[in-house]
């Protein structure tokens, strides 16, 4: 999705929303930037404006326990806005996608809305990132 698309929907969630570019490093490069200052691939969008502060610093990652990585991974991800959303038929992603057009995608996305008919069950397939919904159907292996 677009900044802008995540932007929204976390307005519509009711959410703060501060987008930061990243190091290449994956690390937070600056103080948060305004959505017109996005570049790029590499940007993320949190809840806070001082994620670091707020969730500890990840440069020693590797040389943590396990135990101390899922505490800080559980941190980070408990203030990402990155997976806001996964839920492809949460009625506000579609509100967003409707609203915003081909604005709402990212860089490498085309979303859009498809009806899919009552009583249908239906699943989100997916190969090399592109994505697809399918009807569900039995299968044996």
């Amino acid at each position: 999705m677009s900044p802008l698309a995540i932007k929204r929907l976390a307005e519509l969630k009711g959410k703060p929303c501060y987008f930061f570019n990243m190091a290449l490093g994956l690390e937070i490069d600056s103080a948060p930037v305004e959505i017109e200052e996005v570049k790029g691939l590499l940007w993320s969008a949190y809840t806070v404006p001082n994620p670091e502060s707020v969730a500890g610093s990840q440069k020693d990652f590797h040389s943590m326990t396990l135990e101390q990585r899922k505490e800080s991974n559980d941190k980070w991800v408990s203030i990402s806005l990155g997976d806001i959303s996964d839920d492809r038929s949460d009625p506000d992603l579609v509100k967003v996608v409707e609203e915003l057009g081909v604005k709402a995608n990212g860089q490498c996305a085309e979303l859009k809305v498809v009806e899919i008919p009552d009583g249908i069950e239906w699943e989100v397939e997916e190969y090399d990132g592109m994505e697809r919904i399918a009807q569900k159907h039995e299968t044996w292996g």
